[in-house]
């Protein structure tokens, strides 16, 4: 990186993301969110590039691993306690 550029922290929140974060994406909704084609997406989650998890038949790429891999750093949610 050049001496004159600063870095930028990114978050989960400077995406169109759902929140809270789902668990695991499925193919096309990955990628969307690293902006590449459905069928490169599912090329790199065949070849092991992308972690991804196989339920009956369903592939899920893990949200949160998924994001680090971009250097995008999920915000930690604050859950409230509930009032009695």
């Amino acid at each position: 990186m050049p001496a004159n550029k600063t870095a930028v922290a990114l978050t989960a929140s400077d995406f169109d993301l759902p929140l809270p974060l789902p668990v695991g994406l499925d193919v096309p909704e990955a990628a969307k969110i690293a902006r590449i084609g459905v069928t490169t997406m599912w090329l790199a989650v065949n070849s092991g590039e992308v972690e991804s998890v196989k339920l009956r038949g369903r592939v899920l790429i893990p949200t949160i691993p998924f994001l680090r891999k971009f250097g995008i750093e999920p915000a930690p949610v604050v859950v409230e306690p509930a009032n009695d």
